[in-house]
């Protein structure tokens, strides 16, 4: 078993943000997208070079920081949804909003994620 990345041999699709528009239409989960990147950070090393499903080469911090904001979408979203809220709810609740600018950067607005784990969770 491998237990640590070489420099550069990691794909780790959805290090850009906009990557998370898949996961539905693939059967996965904002859950799964957060466990791979856990499995990920875990083995790769300060020099890692992650190479993105979308987009440009990524570091290994950049890799902590898109899985700490997945994170922290699925505890905003899923604490909503555990209190009764509808998706549409949710959405209007904008709880996601601080995260807006990095989402920009993907393509879409702060909607987008928030429904995608809203009905993954």
């Amino acid at each position: 078993m491998r237990t640590e990345m070489n420099r550069r041999s990691f794909a780790q699709p959805g290090l850009a943000a906009s990557a998370a528009s898949a996961v539905p239409s693939t059967g996965g989960s904002i859950g799964g997208m957060i466990k791979a990147g856990a499995k990920a950070l875990a083995v790769a090393r300060p020099d890692t070079e992650i190479i993105p499903g979308h987009g440009q080469l990524g570091t290994k911090a950049q890799l902590q920081q898109f899985h700490d904001m997945l994170s922290t979408v699925r505890d905003k979203v899923g604490t909503l949804k555990a209190g009764g809220a509808s998706e549409q709810k949710v959405i209007a609740k904008k709880p996601t909003a601080d995260l807006d600018p990095v989402l920009a950067k993907g393509g879409f607005s702060g909607d987008m994620p928030v429904g995608i784990a809203y009905r993954t969770l």
